[in-house]
């Protein structure tokens, strides 16, 4: 049962890469590089076109495999982060310069010199 969970979970994860290197090769610029010119690294291979344990050369393939995923999940996934982040820090600025300037209370609101005492 345990299998066939993570079978299934395996294979909507590879459905879901293969549509999603779909989308990213449609919008990649067709004209060669210099990242295209390193064996078409600059594509985005689906993960069922990758397989490091049938290839000669496993450790390239599986660098390749590596650096293609992190390209196109873990960079995406840290700028959100960052951009969370930035936000986070944001509002607690605002919200220390809004606690530290008081709005009542402060010396302003008394009695002035000369003026009848309140």
């Amino acid at each position: 049962m345990i299998m066939d969970n993570l079978r299934k979970a395996g294979t909507a994860f590879l459905d879901m890469d293969e549509r999603y290197a779909n989308a990213l090769e449609a919008k990649l610029p067709t004209s060669p590089n210099v990242v295209q010119g390193f064996g078409g690294m600059g594509r985005a291979i689906p993960v069922r076109e990758m397989n490091p344990l049938t290839s000669d050369d496993r450790l390239v393939d599986s660098a390749f495999l590596a650096a293609n995923l992190a390209s196109r999940y873990a960079l995406p996934a840290g700028g959100v982060t960052l951009a969370g982040k930035g936000l986070y820090d944001l509002t607690q600025g605002l919200y220390a310069a809004a606690s530290a300037t008081p709005v009542f209370g402060g010396p302003e609101d008394g009695a002035q010199p000369g003026q009848l005492p309140l």
